[in-house]
């Protein structure tokens, strides 16, 4: 289930914020949320707001994305929370270190009074070379936010594969590595090679190359932490595997694409 946010305006003719009032007539603590969201607006820095009522028992929460400017790193996730009193405690989710989409990609689930909100983390960058993409929920539960669970993601499984990892501490920035396979069983091995980029950690500049030359890979702007060649075979061809289960798929006159 994706979180359902309410939207915050600005009125920008006067210095002051405001809570869309006809959304959330039923909610209590109006007052407080209006002046934490004045308070947290005020502040220096890059923030993006938006309200949900979490465990649907008539307080809103306020979900914080703190961003850094640029695009280097993810967002900050935090959150302020009111008691039946209205008074305020501030969680930050210091687990998720790499939630690129914020609070639109974390999943929440609402079960006998318990919420679980899960977020897939996957850090990457300059040294983040390694596959270390990991779901990790966290619990509300009797006005606590605690830890719940971590999941590492799985990889699928390839005969031969090119990493970032193999490439991340040359000091030749066009350096390429390149691994031989027969990708469609006629017996002559196409070329895989792809060169680094050390700004996100990952491949890039991948090609796959026919014997007469031309580059079989048709998806754009391909960029990822390991292509690998698959056991499975579609359309006479060895799928592909990008990172972790993102598969390509040879298609003739387009080359290996993205499957949806």
């Amino acid at each position: 289930m994706k979180l359902k946010f309410t939207s915050i305006f600005i009125l920008s003719f006067f210095t002051c914020f405001s809570v869309n009032a006809s959304t959330i007539e039923q909610n209590k603590c109006v007052k407080e949320i209006e002046e934490a969201v004045k308070e947290i607006k005020s502040r220096e820095g890059y923030f993006d707001i938006n309200l949900t009522d979490l465990e649907g028992n008539g307080r809103y929460e306020i979900l914080v994305e703190e961003a850094h400017g640029g695009n280097c790193c993810a967002p900050k996730l935090w959150i302020k929370r009111f008691d039946d009193q209205c008074g305020d405690k501030i969680f930050q989710f210091e687990r998720w270190g790499s939630v690129w989409g914020g609070w639109k990609a974390v999943k929440s689930s609402l079960s006998d009074g318990i919420v679980l909100l899960t977020a897939e983390n996957d850090p990457y960058g300059i040294g983040g070379t390694d596959l270390l993409k990991s779901y990790i929920t966290y619990k509300i539960e009797k006005d606590e936010v605690i830890f719940h669970s971590s999941k590492k993601a799985e990889l699928l499984p390839s005969i031969i594969e090119i990493t970032s990892a193999q490439l991340a501490g040359s000091k030749n920035i066009d350096e390429r590595v390149e691994m031989k396979f027969d990708l469609n069983g006629d017996d002559i091995p196409e070329s895989i090679s792809c060169s680094y980029w050390d700004r996100w950690g990952v491949l890039s500049d991948c090609k796959i190359l026919a014997k007469n030359g031309n580059n079989l890979l048709g998806a754009k702007d391909f960029t990822a932490k390991r292509l690998g060649v698959l056991f499975d075979i579609e359309n006479g061809w060895h799928v592909l595997v990008a990172d972790y289960d993102s598969l390509l798929s040879y298609i003739d006159g387009i080359g290996f694409s993205e499957k949806n």
